[in-house]
């Protein structure tokens, strides 16, 4: 199975297997996939699908427009209510609002033009 990338609005993510989230009908009620109200961590704002975290990167954006640029293979596996690791520092007046997965070519980690 795929793994994908859950990102809250607070600036925290972690990789989970798609295989971990059971395949429901239409108007299934969903399963938690991170733990946010524990923790006070925010909403979600994305969920990506990964394709090879050694070449792989993601952009991280903020309201105030802050950017960071992590590579995958930093970010660790985690399971489905964990809450994951911090990503981004943010100010209190700051969330995440986009991000973006970046590939490229493992010789010098430069991007595909």
């Amino acid at each position: 199975m795929a793994d994908v990338l859950l990102i809250s609005s607070d600036g925290y993510g972690k990789i989970i297997s798609s295989d971990q989230f059971k395949i429901q009908k239409r108007g299934g009620r969903g399963v938690r996939g991170m733990g946010l109200t524990d923790e006070g961590l925010g909403t979600y704002l994305a969920v990506i699908l990964t394709v090879d975290k050694s070449h792989q990167s993601v952009l991280i954006a903020t309201n105030e427009g802050q950017v960071i640029h992590i590579p995958l293979e930093s970010v660790s596996r985690q399971g489905r209510n964990a809450s994951g690791v911090r990503l981004m520092d943010l100010s209190d007046s700051s969330d995440s609002v986009s991000v973006a997965t970046l590939l490229f070519s493992n010789e010098a980690k430069t991007f595909p033009l």
